[in-house]
């Protein structure tokens, strides 16, 4: 609706070059889009504006904040945020479940009743209480193995309210562990045999740790760090190898680190980059938003909050269309002004000019009766011609033409034939139609009958002649 709406606004701004630019620039900006996760007290918030690097924004958020921390936060988020269209909020792994499990189903018992089973066995006193979903991933084993991402209800309820405090309600809410994996099994660069691998996201004063065999998850786990250094990082990374080899018995093969900084290691561990440019904040928020455009990761806002969602769309929608119906009544009222003005200046110039022209005015409208004669009576001799050879040109074989009516007033004519097949007339109005002098060609009439000649078909053609312009 907006690029119609400044579509239509450019076209009354021919005559006002800044202001038909700047209409133009606002309907074809892309709008802001925000990543945010909660961390240690504050709100971090990766912003993409349109086309310029990605920017971090740490907004302070205490648990329990005064109104006064509430103003200062809404007042930052409402700087970056002017022209914000997606917001999505991601979860971290210490504030979900992640747990993976065989799923063999019973006799006679569907995939989805034996998911359900298995996930009362597993959580028999956490299943209702916690919001999940549940996909299928193969591990290499026979059968399927069940991988479940969930996220406690009172978590999420208290993380959806904390950013409503704030002015936000999201348009997703992922969960760091699946965007990861999901970010991983879709790098062009993987390989299907890589095995072993461990995917490391250092975000602040934690670490997340994946285990992937084959693009499989084995296990997700988080570790907090001491201080947002590299030596605290490696240290922790360090921890991480060695819990994941006492308990599975395997060897990391692979480390790779969200991002393009893999450091060339942690502290001698050697690592690799994944999950495109950026430091590890701008790869995570570009995941999110390419899985929020493709619908690949699970949205895990609760029912009772998609009709707030909605509320916020529209009102955000709502405050759009008032500013730019704003803009379009200041541009129309400039407009006019210019307009008017221009008019004033165009009757003072002609009421100067108009005394030494009138005589001159005279003498052309007598050229041009006599311009306008000779061409009518040009055209009343050649129109015949013309007719006729357009007639001869358009023609097929097996049609015959048998009168010619010709309203030289009108320019209209109207001719009756025959033809052994109605193929032929159609073919002979299209041909009619592209001749150059011709214009506004009907079959008036179109009848069939049968004689000792066989099946006849009769018409009857009505088409104009192109006026020249005068």
């Amino acid at each position: 609706m907006n690029r119609a709406f400044f579509s239509g606004l450019q076209d009354m701004l021919q005559d006002l070059p800044v202001l038909r630019r700047f209409a133009h620039g606002l309907s074809e900006r892309p709008r802001m889009r925000a990543v945010s996760f909660f961390s240690a007290g504050r709100l971090d918030v990766t912003v993409f504006g349109a086309g310029d690097a990605p920017s971090r924004e740490s907004i302070p958020v205490p648990e329990s904040p005064s109104q006064e921390d509430l103003q200062k936060a809404r007042e930052k988020i409402a700087g970056f945020r002017q022209e914000q269209g997606t917001w999505i909020h991601v979860i971290p792994r210490q504030a979900a479940f992640v747990k993976t499990f065989s799923l063999e189903a019973r006799e006679g018992e569907s995939k989805e009743a034996a998911v359900l089973r298995r996930v009362r066995e597993e959580m028999p006193h956490l299943a209702d209480e916690i919001l999940y979903h549940v996909a299928l991933q193969e591990n290499g084993t026979p059968g399927q193995e069940a991988l479940l991402f969930g996220i406690a209800k009172a978590t999420l309820e208290e993380q959806l309210r904390r950013l409503e405090s704030l002015g936000v309600v999201p348009d997703s809410v992922m969960l760091s562990t699946e965007l990861l994996l999901w970010l991983y099994q879709n790098d062009p660069s993987r390989r299907e045999e890589d095995k072993n691998v461990l995917l490391v996201h250092d975000a602040a004063r934690q670490i997340e740790v994946l285990y992937v065999d084959r693009g499989a998850l084995v296990q997700s786990r988080w570790f907090g760090k001491e201080a947002d250094e590299p030596a605290a990082a490696a240290a922790v990374l360090q921890t991480a190898q060695e819990a994941f080899q006492r308990e599975w018995r395997r060897v990391p093969e692979k480390t790779l680190v969200l991002g393009n900084e893999s450091r060339g290691g942690y502290g001698g561990i050697p690592c690799e980059g994944f999950g495109g440019e950026g430091p590890d904040e701008a790869a995570l928020g570009s995941a999110a938003l390419k899985a929020f455009a493709s619908g690949a990761v699970f949205d895990f806002t609760p029912a009772s909050w998609e009709d707030r969602r909605r509320r916020s769309r529209t009102g955000r929608e709502k405050t759009r269309f008032a500013a730019l119906l704003a803009l379009f009544a200041a541009s129309w009222l400039v407009l006019s002004a210019s307009r008017a003005a221009g008019l004033a200046l165009e009757t003072a110039w002609l009421g100067v000019r108009q005394a030494p022209v009138s005589a001159s005015v005279r003498e052309l409208k007598n050229l041009r009766s006599q311009a306008l004669k000779a061409a009518r009576y040009s055209r009343k001799k050649t129109s015949p011609l013309l007719i006729l050879a357009g007639l001869r040109a358009a023609a097929p074989q097996g049609l015959i033409l048998q009168s010619l009516a010709y309203d030289e007033a009108k320019a209209v004519f109207s001719l009756k034939g025959e033809a052994v097949a109605e193929n032929l007339i159609q073919d002979f109005l299209a041909g009619l139609q592209k001749q150059p002098g011709f214009e506004k060609m009907t079959l008036e009439r179109l009848e069939s009958s049968s004689d000792d000649r066989g099946r006849i078909f009769t018409f009857e053609i009505e088409g104009h002649l192109k006026k020249e312009k005068p």
